[in-house]
């Protein structure tokens, strides 16, 4: 079957006779990486984690196709890199990054140290689980879709499960993008989503281990005092004149017994996370917010709060601090500070 190479389209297969105007959704625009933030130039999603990046839905509807799409060149006005951020993703780098490297695999083989990967055993879909027809391989740079049991899960004997993926993380550095797991490293990023993966493996199409689903006769739905064992997240937050993104780094939330409950100027927060481990925490928040138009999404890798603004202050701290003492408005008026903070930093 023909493989779409329109950006962003999650389905990497088609068919001729069914392509229409609709059967494609994709980005027709280019990767913008940016101050921590990762998204296209067609549209205003934004999300921090690399893995959320590549699975956005597009914003446009077209017909797949086998064209070959338009070189992608960091760097430009279009898409600015911040390289501090890009780096967040794994090794690499450094004096050794410094020169753009060529494209060719063969010459570049020897310009960047390989990061040495993990050798502790993956863990595999379970034995029991139901995948059905389409679901695509949770494997960085594999683009394989589950076909059946027989096909996609006999591994080593089919030779459609053999899954060639990259068990590292994402590099890009002045220029270059590649893997912190092997030594490829290119120019583009359309040639960065094409390198074939460095480790071989079985596939793997379902989530990490959850805990069971909570007991549905239980009053208590697993939210009491002492559930599970306290772990911390680590957060991160951005502003748009009108609203704050707070990101909360927990995977496969079991949203069941999960719960968000924003205040004026609070967040109540309870997670249940794989393993029979919670995040409980209260979010204090520098200045107020509507949270009736505040929302939350769970995410594979993050959950990720919308916080809906009262005013039009730039928020300096998500949290209060005494050190804040001075803010901007996005050109929205005056905002005494003092008025805006509840009077909690005098």
């Amino acid at each position: 079957m023909p493989k779409c190479t329109q950006r962003g389209c999650l389905q990497p297969e088609f068919d001729s006779a069914s392509n229409g105007p609709t059967a494609c959704q994709f980005h027709p625009g280019k990767p913008v990486f940016h101050e921590g933030l990762k998204g296209w130039s067609c549209c205003s999603k934004r999300v921090v984690d690399f893995d959320d990046f590549m699975t956005l839905p597009g914003c446009t509807r077209g017909y797949h196709s086998e064209a070959q799409a338009e070189t992608v060149q960091f760097g430009d006005t279009t898409t600015p890199v911040d390289d501090a951020d890009l780096q967040r993703g794994g090794g690499g780098g450094g004096a050794a990054a410094a020169a753009a490297p060529s494209t060719d695999n063969n010459n570049n083989n020897n310009s960047y140290p390989q990061q040495p990967t993990t050798t502790a055993e993956e863990e595999q879909d379970p034995v029991d689980a139901i995948i059905t027809s389409g679901t695509p391989c949770r494997h960085r740079g594999c683009n394989y879709q589950f076909e059946s049991d027989a096909q996609s899960r006999d591994y080593p004997s089919s030779p459609a499960a053999h899954c060639h993926y990259h068990p590292g993380a994402p590099i890009f550095h002045e220029g270059s993008k590649g893997w912190s797991c092997c030594k490829r490293r290119v120019l583009e990023f359309d040639e960065f989503i094409k390198i074939a993966g460095c480790r071989e493996g079985p596939h793997r199409f379902t989530a990490e281990t959850t805990t069971a689903s909570p007991d549905p006769t239980s009053t208590n739905n697993g939210q009491g005092e002492g559930e599970g064992t306290p772990v911390d997240c680590r957060r991160d937050w951005y502003q748009t004149p009108t609203q704050v993104i707070v990101s909360i780094f927990a995977k496969n939330v079991v949203r069941e017994r999960s719960s968000i409950k924003f205040n004026t100027q609070s967040i109540d927060i309870h997670l249940v996370l794989p393993r029979d481990q919670v995040y409980r925490t209260t979010l204090l928040l520098a200045f107020p917010i509507h949270p009736d138009q505040s929302t939350f999404e769970f995410l594979s890798t993050k959950v990720e709060l919308t916080l809906q603004k009262t005013n039009g202050i730039s928020w300096g701290s998500l949290e209060p601090s005494a050190n804040l003492t001075s803010w901007t408005t996005f050109g929205q008026g005056d905002s005494p500070l003092n008025v805006a903070n509840g009077n909690r930093l005098n």
